[in-house]
């Protein structure tokens, strides 16, 4: 695994067999926090595989679409994080035309991502796959201490945004 991650560096999510949702749970357990979910695009996936690894899992929903800006996205996260009295909330947006809003609300303020995606390459379930684990990495990037934006080969971050 060293020289996988010398190789990989940032790109290296984890190492084993583990996976990515299961590590996120037992930094969530360890750090005694919980995360509640809002989805458009991945319709209630991500929600499945935080509840399959045993992740502290508040109040999760699936949402129809809303266009929308990236500082209401950002807006709607933090108060689901109050009203629903979570240590973290979670919000993947729906696709609008290549674009989707990302937002991760914690106790610090909001990180709110719009990534362009393009939406030719591959079939819908893939595309759900690779939204739902980029909101997880952006999810493990902010428990590991890391800048949460970063880019994943055909979805490229267009603009970026923090709320206290």
């Amino acid at each position: 695994w060293p020289e996988v991650q010398r190789v990989a560096g940032e790109s290296l999510i984890f190492e084993g067999t583990e996976g990515l949702p299961a590590q996120i749970a037992a930094h969530l357990q360890s750090r005694q926090l919980s995360v509640t979910l809002s989805e458009q695009f991945t319709g209630g996936l991500l929600a499945l595989q935080l509840t399959r690894a045993g992740a502290p899992l508040l109040a999760s929903e699936v949402v129809p679409f809303q266009q929308e800006t990236l500082a209401q996205t950002a807006r709607w996260a933090s108060e689901r994080r109050v009203k629903r009295f979570a240590g973290l909330a979670l919000f993947l947006g729906g696709l609008d035309e290549e674009h989707l809003n990302f937002a991760l609300a914690t106790p610090e303020g909001t990180h709110a991502l719009r990534v362009r995606m393009s939406i030719t390459r591959h079939s819908l379930a893939v595309r759900q796959e690779v939204c739902a684990m980029m909101a997880l990495n952006m999810l493990r990037r902010w428990l590991n201490g890391k800048e949460v934006a970063s880019e994943h080969g055909w979805i490229n971050v267009v603009e970026s945004l923090f709320v206290e």
